[in-house]
C-alpha cells in the first residue's frame, strides 16, 4: 500500500473528487492517469477502499437504495400537499452502474453468453432478382 495510493482514496471519497484529478493531485503520471486500472485493480488499493468501509456489501446497500428512488412533489404550497414518486433519471444512473459493475455494459463489458439463447433461422427465402427487376427497382 503506498501513500499514492492512500491519497488517491481520500480525494475520491473524502473530498468527492473524480479519478483523473485524484490520480493527478497524488502525484501519478499522465499515462497511469489516462489508464487508471492499474491503480484501481491492484490488492492494496482495494484494501484501502474496504477499510474505508466500501466493502461489496455496502456497495450492494447503496446501489438498491439508489434503484428505488423517489422523489416529492408539492402539489399545493398553501397546503403543503405533497407525493412521491419514482425519480426514474436517479434510478437509471443506479442502474447503469450496476450493469457496467457486472460487466454487461461499458468500456470492458463481456457478456455472459452461457445464459443466451441465440436462435439461427435458415429457412427465410430470399428473393431472387433478375437483371430486369434490379433496374425497375432503382428506377
Amino acid at each position: 500500500m503506498t501513500i499514492k495510493q492512500r491519497k488517491v482514496a481520500k480525494e475520491l471519497f473524502e473530498n468527492g473528487g473524480t479519478m483523473a484529478s485524484a490520480l493527478r493531485k497524488a502525484g501519478y503520471s499522465r499515462a497511469m492517469i489516462k489508464n487508471p486500472q492499474k491503480v484501481t485493480r491492484s490488492k492494496a488499493f482495494k484494501e484501502i477502499i474496504e477499510n474505508m468501509g466500501l466493502d461489496n456489501k455496502s456497495l450492494a446497500k447503496a446501489l438498491k437504495e439508489g434503484l428505488n428512488a423517489t422523489k416529492i412533489i408539492t402539489r399545493n404550497k398553501k397546503n403543503l400537499s405533497s407525493n412521491s414518486m419514482p425519480d426514474y433519471a436517479i434510478r437509471h444512473k443506479y442502474l447503469v452502474t450496476a450493469l457496467e459493475l457486472k460487466g454487461y455494459i461499458g468500456r470492458n463489458s463481456k457478456p455472459d453468453l452461457d445464459n443466451v439463447n441465440v436462435v439461427f433461422v435458415n429457412n427465410i427465402p430470399r428473393p431472387s432478382f433478375d437483371k430486369k427487376t434490379v433496374k425497375q427497382l432503382e428506377k
